[in-house]
């Protein structure tokens, strides 16, 4: 193929930086810090990360995902203290629901097992929360548990037909079959044309089948949209 070697260099970053299983994947209504913050930590650069997420709570921006997020660092520098102080505080200044908030915790934690627990009890309960059916699915994927995941990310979508998040999802749980893969992610463009994550996948999935000058559009447009 005629790709230049930093095509692929750049869309490995972009796949670790903004990953369709990976926790979040940013919508168009979601602030593009978060995206900055994400790339931060997904690099190791957790002061950054942090510095980040202290100026969207200090301008009261999503504070469930600014917990979840802020959390998260502080867990991987291992004050386990203040990231648990982080998330409690969240629930009370949103009045959000207890387990949803352990399942999110968790999820961001990385502690699968728990997240798949937490999020199957809370759907089992609110089985219209497109999200938690989601983020379930995540949860489940990163366990290897590839065919519950498929499912729960179908019926987030079955709740929610425009979820881009999880039709992202979907197609890269369905990438070895094109034919279904493809129209999933130009679903998603067509929802959000600035979905990064997507266009690396279906630049991945063009420059596979051939079709080099499909794909370079596509990886070119991934590259002008991922964080710095």
């Amino acid at each position: 193929m005629a790709f230049a070697g930093r095509f692929f260099a750049h869309l490995i970053a972009i796949v670790c930086c903004l990953t369709l299983r990976g926790v979040v994947v940013l919508g168009a209504d979601v602030d593009p810090r978060f995206e900055v913050a994400r790339s931060h930590f997904q690099r190791g650069r957790i002061a950054e990360a942090l510095e980040v997420y202290e100026q969207l709570a200090e301008q009261k921006v999503d504070p469930t995902r600014v917990a979840i997020g802020r959390s998260r660092s502080l867990e991987f520098q291992g004050d386990w203290q203040a990231a648990t102080a982080v998330v409690e505080e969240a629930v009370k200044l949103n009045d959000a629901d207890p387990l949803l908030a352990r399942a999110n915790a968790a999820l961001a934690a990385a502690d699968w097992a728990l997240a798949v627990e937490l999020f199957d009890e809370f759907v089992s309960q609110h089985p219209d929360r497109s999200d938690a059916l989601n983020s379930l699915g995540v949860a489940l994927c990163s366990l290897g548990r590839y065919q519950e995941a498929e499912q729960r990310y179908r019926e987030a979508i079955d709740v929610n037909p425009e979820y881009a998040e999880a039709l992202s999802n979907l197609a890269g749980l369905r990438q070895g079959s094109p034919q279904e893969a493809e129209p999933l992610l130009r679903r998603v463009l067509k929802i959000n044309p600035k979905f990064p994550g997507a266009r690396a996948l279906l630049g991945l999935m063009l420059a596979s089948a051939g079709r080099d000058h499909e794909a370079k559009t596509a990886l070119r447009k991934a590259l002008k949209l991922s964080p710095k």
